[in-house]
């Protein structure tokens, strides 16, 4: 048996392109800009305690 470790790559891209996005969306379905920071604040990144070989952050 073959075991391949899993290896997480976490990204910030969504902190930039996720206020792009809702500003482009339709006036009804904008998000409050408050809401999606208080998201990416709860946000944890995964840690080797959660079985991940390597944990990779990409800039």
């Amino acid at each position: 048996m073959h075991i391949n470790p899993d290896h997480f790559l976490q990204t910030d891209t969504g902190r930039v392109v996720t206020p792009e996005r809702n500003r482009g969306r339709p006036p009804d379905e904008i998000v409050d800009e408050q809401a999606i920071r208080n998201v990416f604040a709860a946000m944890e990144p995964p840690g080797l305690d959660e079985g991940f070989a390597q944990v990779i952050e990409v800039a």
